[in-house]
């Protein structure tokens, strides 16, 4: 991470929260406008377009994160997800996945699991975002980020079958979000044997990422 940047979301959210350190968290339009500027600006680097806050992923989000007490693992949704927790503001925690990027291996691209945050972040096909938050005790705030379309497929795809399963990257962003119903529940395992195939599912997802 561009250590400059992350010292300046600090101090900016310090002098914005004043008394309150939890304001970018609690504050509606101050969440959503720091988790959108901060993606913009590592997007931007990496010639990446911009992207909308979306209200149907932010809902999807915050049903997760209602749903599931603070387990922190990855929803199997039909989206692509990352997850942060106990940094101190939503900036912070957008740029500590904009951080794996140093880590990025142009020589042997792909999806590693030292830097798949950075890579969904920047995921060009990208379009729509949508985020949720929730306080965990002694893990601090839990932020859950979803994408359409979701990012890392190439390095997947070869997971699972393609004449059974749906791939990344085939689906169009209006049948993801009007399929939210629908998603897998089954393990990284399961899907390594390609026991989620014949599912009623839009989606194999990689628990891990």
């Amino acid at each position: 991470m561009n250590k400059a940047f992350l010292l300046f979301a600090l101090a900016a959210a310090a002098a914005a929260a004043g008394s309150d350190p939890n304001f970018w968290w609690l504050d509606e339009q101050a969440f959503e406008s720091a988790v959108i500027s901060t993606t913009s600006h590592y997007r931007g680097e990496y010639g990446a377009g911009l992207v909308r806050w979306n209200a149907t992923l932010a809902a999807f989000a915050s049903w997760y994160l209602g749903n599931y007490n603070c387990a922190f693992r990855h929803s199997g949704g039909p989206f692509g997800e990352n997850m942060a927790f106990g940094y101190p503001t939503p900036a912070v925690s957008v740029a500590a996945w904009g951080n794996e990027g140093v880590q990025y291996d142009y020589g042997h691209p792909g999806y590693s699991p030292a830097t798949g945050h950075f890579t969904q972040l920047v995921w060009k096909s990208t379009t729509d975002i949508g985020c949720a938050r929730r306080w965990c005790g002694s893990q601090m705030q839990w932020l859950f980020t979803c994408y359409a379309i979701q990012g890392r497929a190439g390095a997947l795809a070869t997971l699972w079958r393609e004449e059974k399963a749906y791939v990344r990257g085939r689906l169009s962003l209006g049948t993801l979000l009007g399929g939210l119903h629908v998603f897998a529940t089954t393990s990284l395992t399961e899907k390594m044997g390609a026991d989620c195939l014949g599912r009623a599912v839009i989606w194999c997802h990689d628990d891990l990422l």
